[in-house]
């Protein structure tokens, strides 16, 4: 068998144990040196899953160095579905004493970097190499000069500029006061000295926070990670590592999976769940509010009359009206079916209060025609007034639902208005 096929079948025997034994042991037999990288993506999938697919070859060859990359997909026995996660495995082999060592291993999922060395690097370097190979910009401190070096181009490719900083203050001040988001300046509030050796008792050596830049017209979410390297008696740093990462798309994808499971699905107001944590977050905050139960009168005959199509219709209708009506500062929430639920401000003027909430209320009344068919569409409202930061959730909506019946059985289309 051929060095590059022993090299192959190595690497799949140590991943193997590892993905499906959660078994390291091969990895750790195999390494040069116990000084050698091993970084292993950890993953819920580990231990509890089969190989669907995997797939080894060389991707460089070096005298006797070979880098080995393989990919593997998952069949996830939990959910008995394929998951299209997978993972890639890199790996710097050598021939050492007509064995096959590991100078290097490296693993992650298929949307992160992985590492591809076309040569060979010493292990003095191989660090640095690897969180080059791993993050956009590498900016390397020393800290008794304060001085900081990095590849200017990547730092350009990043912020768009590359000045020449010589001084890790000097770079850290340009940054804070040109591109950090002012709502986010306190996020780099990361290097203070109390705090650093409070890590260092604690040998916690990496600091991390995520951050938004504004780069030209554009915002941009950078991944700051600071690692501390400690000196040989491990009580001061020798040195400082900056890993610098655009995560804009990462964000964006992570709020907006946030915000879908906040929204409730027919109108896109906020579902029942995120409208109480708001409509809490507001009692702490004010002490005092207006809480409204509105719920569509008779629309059972709606959608008898119409279908639930046209019904579906009427509800976003009114949704889309209540939303107009009420301020930026308000809460509306579909809480199921028929029914909303709203947070408004209190002025302390009962008139003023009643105009807002006869504007939020008639919004939702109108005429709707469909097949030479007519229907008159409106809403009865429970309305409790409360100045009582202890009130819970639940005490204003029982009061606001019997209020709102109150309401309907004295004919409907009504306001009906309590204290508490």
């Amino acid at each position: 068998m051929q060095i590059g096929e022993l090299a192959i079948e190595l690497v799949r025997n140590a991943y193997r144990a590892y993905l499906l034994n959660n078994n390291i042991s091969v990895f750790r037999n195999s390494m040069i040196d116990d000084n050698a990288p091993l970084v292993l993506y950890e993953s819920k999938w580990i231990g509890d899953c089969e190989i669907a697919s995997e797939e080894y070859r060389i991707v460089t060859e070096n005298d006797n160095i070979y880098v080995v990359q393989g990919k593997v997909v998952f069949f996830n026995k939990e959910f008995e579905i394929y998951s299209t996660r997978s993972t890639v495995i890199t790996v710097v082999c050598s021939k050492k004493n007509d064995a096959i060592k590991f100078e290097a291993v490296h693993n992650s999922g298929t949307r992160k970097k992985v590492i591809v060395d076309k040569n060979y690097v010493d292990k003095d370097t191989y660090y640095r190499t690897v969180m080059e190979t791993l993050c956009d910009v590498v900016m390397e401190v020393d800290i008794e000069k304060n001085e900081i070096s990095y590849d200017k181009d990547k730092y350009r490719a990043l912020f768009w500029e590359a000045p020449d900083f010589k001084l890790m203050d000097d770079w850290f001040w340009h940054i804070c006061s040109n591109f950090v988001n002012k709502n986010d300046a306190e996020k780099l509030d990361i290097f203070r000295s109390v705090d650093l050796e409070k890590r260092f008792k604690s040998h916690n050596y990496i600091i991390e926070t995520k951050f938004r830049i504004n780069r030209g017209e554009e915002e941009v979410w950078v991944h700051l990670r600071a690692v501390f390297v400690p000196d040989m008696d491990m009580i001061a740093v020798a040195r400082v590592f900056i890993l610098l990462d655009d995560i804009t798309l990462e964000m964006i994808e992570k709020m907006q999976n946030i915000e879908f499971a906040r929204r409730d699905s027919l109108t896109n107001l906020w579902n029942r769940r995120y409208t109480e944590e708001q409509i809490v977050k507001k009692i702490k905050e004010n002490g005092k509010g207006i809480f409204l139960i509105v719920d569509v009168d008779k629309f059972k005959d709606v959608n008898d009359t119409f279908g639930h199509i046209t019904g579906d219709t009427i509800l976003r209708i009114v949704s889309s009206n209540m939303l107009t009506a009420i301020h930026e500062d308000e809460v509306l929430g579909r809480f199921g079916g028929d029914e909303f639920i709203l947070y408004l401000n209190s002025t302390g003027d009962f008139d003023a209060d009643m105009k807002h909430i006869d504007e939020v209320v008639g919004s939702t009344r109108f005429r709707h025609n469909e097949s030479d068919v007519s229907m008159n569409i409106h809403c009865s409202a429970g309305v409790v007034f409360f100045d009582n930061p202890n009130v819970t959730f639940n005490q204003l909506y029982d009061e606001a639902d019997k209020t709102m019946y109150e309401a309907k059985e004295g004919g409907r289309d009504a306001v009906n208005v309590i204290r508490i």
